[in-house]
């Protein structure tokens, strides 16, 4: 409607070739302004009329200053309404959508789940291992650990007739995260470790332990 800049009108062409939501919303959006604005038409006054035939004819019709309408500011904000809901709606749909996709592998009945529970002293630590008996790969929920101290990290072992295995450290790991290939495993354990790992568990500072049940 000319309301726009360029950049804008540049960006939301870009949107439309991306996403048909995007451009399926803005059509809706002109069909309704469309009909917004043949349902509240004014039929042409005599007035009104009069002036109209007399431009055509040549002579300049007498018209009166009216106050600016406020219809293209509301008009406006119309559309930033509409950008800011389409935006957020993405966003969302983003988050559910990777939400949905790093659980959807959780229901195979090739997942072996290990619950890792905190060890005394440690009891409201929590977290998941997620042991696909085929592939064998490991992935781990570590949403109720605590916060690793600045320089420390936590690291997951895999216990492997009765030696622990490095299973991999946990990294910026929200939600669910793929960690090493274990091709055999009797328990998985978590301990906190020096920022890059270790070779071998500190024990003493080991937060949750779970036995694989067969």
């Amino acid at each position: 409607m000319g309301l726009a800049d360029e950049g804008d009108v540049a960006e939301l062409e870009r949107f439309r070739q991306l996403y048909p939501e995007v451009a399926q919303a803005v059509e809706a959006c002109e069909v309704w302004w469309e009909y917004y604005a043949f349902s509240q038409a004014i039929p042409l006054s005599d007035t009104m009329r009069k002036r109209a035939m007399a431009a055509f004819e040549g002579k300049p019709p007498v018209v009166q200053m009216r106050r600016k309408s406020f219809l293209p500011y509301l008009v406006a904000a119309s559309l930033i309404l509409l950008a800011a809901s389409i935006g957020l709606n993405f966003y969302l749909y983003r988050k559910v959508d990777k939400v949905t996709t790093d659980y959807s592998f959780v229901a195979d009945p090739t997942i072996l789940k290990v619950t890792l529970q905190g060890v005394p002293g440690k009891e409201g630590n929590l977290a998941t291992v997620f042991w696909d008996t085929k592939t064998k790969d490991v992935y781990i929920s570590s949403n109720h650990l605590a916060q690793a101290p600045a320089g420390k990290q936590y690291q997951l072992w895999a216990l492997v007739d009765g030696k622990p295995v490095d299973a991999g450290l946990l990294e910026n790991c929200n939600g669910i995260c793929h960690l090493k290939n274990i091709p055999k495993a009797q328990a998985f354990a978590i301990t906190l470790e020096n920022a890059g790992g270790s070779p071998a568990p500190t024990l003493s500072q080991m937060y949750v332990i779970g036995n694989v049940k067969s």
